[in-house]
């Protein structure tokens, strides 16, 4: 992901179903998992110890909670063992995709006001 402006928008009724189908522990180690995904815009490394600091919990705990949320999809284990969440991935797909073309249209604006500019200053001349 890029330095540019991370803003991502996110369906909350669909993070909040996907909370509803998972106990309350899970449910935290979901969040606090799929937030940091959010926010790196790339997928976990399966560092138990690391993982269990980020979630607040212990290994065992995060280990039981890593077993349902592999088991339910809402999250899945990469070839390369990293741990990522498809919905995320489309999540921050799209929202590249709204930036670049909020850029695009940004960078075309000022190529405008700045050729009005030019043709402005060489009537004056």
């Amino acid at each position: 992901m890029s330095n540019r402006n991370k803003f991502v928008t996110i369906n909350i009724e669909k993070w909040l179903l996907d909370l509803a189908d998972l106990p309350p522990a899970e449910g935290n180690i979901y969040m606090r998992l799929r937030l940091k995904m959010l926010h790196t815009g790339k997928p976990l490394p399966d560092n138990l110890r690391a993982l269990a600091a980020l979630a607040s919990c212990s290994v065992n705990e995060l280990e039981d909670a890593l077993d349902l949320l592999l088991e339910t999809g809402h999250i899945i284990r990469q070839d390369d063992g990293h741990l990522w969440n498809l919905d995320l991935e489309k999540e921050l797909k799209d929202s590249n995709e709204k930036l670049n073309k909020s850029s695009e249209r940004a960078r075309k604006a000022a190529e405008a006001r700045w050729h009005k500019h030019k043709e402005e200053v060489k009537d004056v001349n």
